[in-house]
């Protein structure tokens, strides 16, 4: 049995035996992610938050997932983790998008991975950017996602969408970028 279908299997265990992650619901109305913004969710969303992430979901995290790394501090790493390099508050977008794309390889075994089709754009009212996202897990599944970030008082605030190539991205891309359209500043 491969690491992340070992890995699948425990979450699954844990969840029915009581042990697994709570998820709460997040309604369709406004819902303040930080305290600099909140957005309109535009639909019902599965949340479930670990300290400065928080994840929706509609279908289920290995499939669909939007996530927001909020508040992100001058040499502190996306994940919190200690594996990756940490962010700086003077980086530019480039390297902004080569190191979000780097932890995300470190802390979600991810084969291979990368960014495309940077550019500027408004972060709600504030100046951001954002890209595209492709990645390979372990097992060869592809996935594909956007991101859209923005530097907020030398914070870094970013939302990412993520989702199997096949079908899940579709179905939700459009989702996504209404959330990021509706960002407004708290």
């Amino acid at each position: 049995m491969k690491l992340s279908k070992q890995f699948i299997y425990l979450f699954i265990v844990a969840f029915l035996t009581g042990c697994g992650p709570s998820f709460t619901l997040v309604k369709d109305e406004r819902i303040n992610i930080s305290k600099r913004y909140s957005v309109q969710p535009g639909m019902d969303w599965s949340q479930l938050k670990r300290e400065s992430v928080t994840y929706w979901t509609a279908d289920g995290l290995m499939l669909d997932e939007i996530v927001f790394l909020e508040s992100i501090q001058d040499g502190k790493t996306f994940f919190g983790d200690e594996k990756s390099n940490p962010f700086k508050s003077n980086m530019s977008e480039i390297e902004i998008a080569e190191l979000f794309i780097e932890s995300l390889k470190i802390n979600g075994q991810w084969s291979n991975g990368k960014y495309k089709e940077l550019k500027l754009q408004k972060f709600g009212s504030f100046d951001g950017f954002n890209f595209g996202i492709s990645l390979v897990n372990k097992d060869g599944l592809a996935y594909k996602g956007l991101a859209s970030g923005a530097i907020i008082e030398k914070e870094l605030h970013i939302i990412f969408f993520l989702a199997t190539e096949f079908h899940y991205y579709d179905k939700f891309k459009n989702n996504f970028l209404a959330i990021v359209s509706s960002i407004q500043k708290t």
